[in-house]
């Protein structure tokens, strides 16, 4: 154990949905475009199925089900917040598959949305990626935009 080498660790960051993957910054919401939550991600999904970004467990599951908070095996925090303004409509498009504090796997189904009530309601169905502690983590987090596959690695923090 040398005291003066670091092991440089990467972290893998897989999209959670079907879409085109855009900067945190493209996102149409101050408080997640301005980094407020922390940096990431988004993607303009074209179906609803969502899965986890990475391994980890579910730390928070919003009553509204719009959002859901991951804590990777590496530490690194973050939540999947689906849609703008999708809080008011009380839970009605989404489906959950996971509990609280259950272990996922990068790809693991987390919730289905139905994509069309999002719309009908003139909102948003963005879905964000936002790592909450991303400052503490002191690393970068390299995108690849566009479109892309559910599951398919589109960051890395490094």
């Amino acid at each position: 154990m040398g005291w003066f080498s670091k092991k440089k660790e990467t972290i893998d960051i897989v999209s959670p949905a079907e879409g085109d993957v855009i900067p945190i910054t493209q996102v149409p919401d101050e408080v997640f475009a301005g980094k407020m939550m922390g940096d990431g991600f988004a993607v303009n999904p074209t179906n609803g199925e969502i899965v986890a970004p990475v391994a980890g467990k579910v730390t928070f599951i919003a009553d509204t089900k719009h959002g859901i908070g991951l804590t990777s095996d590496t530490g690194m925090e973050l939540i999947i917040h689906m849609g703008i303004d999708t809080v008011s409509l009380k839970g009605k498009p989404f489906n959950v598959y996971v509990n609280l504090n259950e272990k996922v796997h990068a790809g693991t189904p987390l919730v289905t949305i139905d994509l069309e009530v999002v719309k009908k309601a003139d909102l948003n169905p963005v879905i964000i990626v936002a790592i909450t502690n991303f400052t503490d983590l002191e690393k970068r987090l390299d995108l690849q935009t566009g479109l892309t596959k559910a599951g398919k690695k589109v960051a890395m923090l490094s």
